[in-house]
């Protein structure tokens, strides 16, 4: 659920507890529920925290944005979780019993799995091909000196 959600948006300003932290689902609620209870009137500006930058929004405008950028995490939280269970019942279709292991178990394998990932040798990129107007010594490479 993390990495549908991560690098998104904080909301800063709307709350009253302005705990701010990387984005948080929960802040877009807060913020409209700031807006529904009026603690932050719509015909105020606000300040909105977004992709490294402050702005200030008019509110019916920080509203509507709010609301459009909740619509689009609901979206992706429900398109996560169809992935999720698509992969779940794969899961299950493929090893039945994967459900009776104690959850130590699958931890162990977790591990296991993510510490032989990192062992594998990582391919090496390509060599970059010598950049135009660059200057280029190797033509020198053959000459022998006396």
């Amino acid at each position: 659920m993390t990495q549908i959600i991560s690098n998104h948006l904080g909301i800063l300003g709307l709350c009253p507890k302005n705990d701010f932290k990387p984005f948080n689902p929960l802040h877009h609620l807060q913020a409209l529920g700031a807006f529904r209870r009026n603690e932050a009137p719509a015909r105020n500006s606000q300040w909105v925290a977004t992709s490294g930058q402050f702005l200030r929004l008019p509110g019916k405008t920080a509203r509507t944005w709010l609301t459009e950028q909740q619509e689009e995490t609901d979206r992706r939280i429900a398109a996560g979780r169809q992935r999720l269970k698509a992969q779940m019942q794969a899961l299950l279709a493929e090893h039945p019993q994967v459900t009776d292991l104690p959850p130590g178990v699958c931890e162990l394998l977790l591990t296991e799995q993510r510490s032989q990932a990192k062992a594998a040798p990582k391919p090496q990129a390509p060599k970059q091909a010598a950049k135009r107007n660059a200057l280029d010594y190797s033509r020198f490479d053959g000459i022998v000196h006396t």
